[in-house]
């Protein structure tokens, strides 16, 4: 009964009570008063007709219709009534068959059901049933003492015809499960990323740590001195023609100008570098050594430059930055595969309140207080995660919990990401960032 009201309770603002039902546990009671005053003990549950299999060796499975108080999302089901009479030690002798059958068929029509009968061993017949004393079937009419006494309870099971479905909220309403989101006819559970790599990946894999740490821990996997540019690729790929211009400029101002530039090719350059550049206007050296075919005159002046070593630096770490990027968003795209073979999901990021202790200089704790933006999973809920749930257990979860308990039967993933061997660098951006060096180098 207390289920029954719970129940009503979430459906009585769109669903009248009588059309649920259509009966209530007083109703049940008067049609069977008759074995309440002879001291039979009635028990009447509220649920729904569900699905039993059978597995037989080399035989078809079989499915039988059992009595159930657990319910699917969007799935039609029947209403039902299992009605559970037991003796007690002050069951009265009298005859209450006839009162009993007849209680039987008012249940019925009120109910617009089909009715059956059980015992522990199976299906009974109406037809010889005596309940005197006991509850006794195979009785001959003529003779009351010619029948078996049942062991354990009658069972009446009322099968309503019509048909219902309820969807995931009114599922979520009835078990009175809490939800991270309900929509009009769904719920859903949002998941950080760190719990959802401990729900689904094997407690050994090889990459949940990074996964969860996020890409600034695949920076340990690379060395940076792999990302600096050789001198052709600086030039020919990396540099657009406005920074290749500045970088020769301020490595000419860096040298002391124009003279001191030339000079310093004259000491330590080619010889006839030096007199090809000797007489050459800045704008013709920066167009002559920006021509010159292996940029060895270049590569002389740079190193000493710090300018051009500044450059270098910042292409290095947007080449590594790009690599480690796009690697992590693989890593990424690797576990959200594996989430997707098993949920129905979309992503979203939120701020979220996390917080570290320390001590001050007295040794008292204290809290630090940061925001942080995670990742969630937005997961839409699916029967499958109560399918083999007791129908007790389900009204002692929260939705989050439920899924939890799911994925523990889960058989566990592990990552295995397409790494590349480069990154996709934006171009763009890294040339800005360039520019903005050597633009404030010489304006100082």
């Amino acid at each position: 009964m207390k289920r029954l009201k719970k129940y009503l309770e979430f459906l009585k603002e769109s669903i009248e009570t009588s059309s649920i039902w259509k009966i209530d546990e007083n109703k049940i009671r008067e049609f069977l008063i008759e074995l309440e005053d002879a001291e039979y003990i009635i028990l009447v549950t509220f649920g729904f007709v569900g699905e039993k299999k059978e597995y037989f060796y080399n035989k078809p499975t079989e499915y039988s219709e059992v009595f159930t108080e657990k319910i699917l999302s969007n799935e039609l089901t029947n209403l039902a009534i299992s009605i559970e009479i037991q003796l007690s030690s002050k069951t009265s002798n009298a005859d209450v068959t006839d009162d009993f059958l007849a209680a039987v068929s008012a249940i019925e029509m009120e109910c617009d059901a089909d009715i059956e009968l059980y015992d522990n061993g199976g299906k009974l017949s109406s037809d010889d049933l005596l309940i005197k004393g006991g509850i006794f079937t195979g009785t001959e009419p003529e003779d009351e003492y010619s029948g078996t006494e049942i062991e354990g309870s009658l069972f009446v099971f009322v099968k309503f015809n019509n048909g219902v479905k309820f969807n995931s909220k009114q599922l979520a309403d009835f078990y009175g499960w809490k939800c991270d989101e309900e929509t009009e006819g769904s719920i859903y559970v949002h998941v950080d990323l760190e719990d959802m790599a401990n729900y689904i990946l094997s407690s050994k894999s090889q990459w949940e740590k990074t996964l969860v740490a996020g890409e600034e821990d695949l920076w340990d996997y690379y060395d940076i001195s792999s990302y600096y540019p050789d001198i052709n690729s600086l030039f020919q790929y990396t540099l657009d023609k406005d920074n290749a211009n500045l970088l020769i400029k301020s490595m000419i101002k860096e040298a002391g100008g124009l003279e001191d530039i030339k000079g310093y090719i004259g000491d330590e350059c080619d010889n006839d570098v030096y007199d090809k550049v000797k007489e050459m206007s800045e704008e013709e050296l920066i167009d002559y050594l920006l021509k010159e075919r292996y940029k060895n005159t270049i590569k002389q002046l740079g190193r000493n430059s710090e300018i051009w070593s500044d450059i270098n630096q910042t292409v290095a770490d947007w080449e590594l930055g790009a690599h480690v990027h796009d690697n992590y968003e693989e890593l990424l795209s690797e576990f959200d595969r594996c989430v997707g073979d098993e949920f129905n999901f979309t992503k979203f990021k939120k701020e979220i309140e996390k917080s570290w202790k320390s001590k001050d200089a007295e040794g008292n704790e204290v809290i630090h207080k940061y925001t942080k933006e995670e990742t969630f999973y937005r997961i839409q809920f699916d029967n499958k995660w109560i399918e083999e749930f007791d129908s007790e257990d389900l009204f002692k979860f929260n939705l989050d919990g439920i899924f939890r308990e799911y994925c523990g039967n889960l058989e566990r993933y592990e990552l295995k990401p397409r790494f590349s061997d480069y990154g996709h660098v934006d171009s763009k951006a890294m040339n800005s960032e360039i520019n903005s060096i050597l633009t404030k180098f010489l304006s100082k």
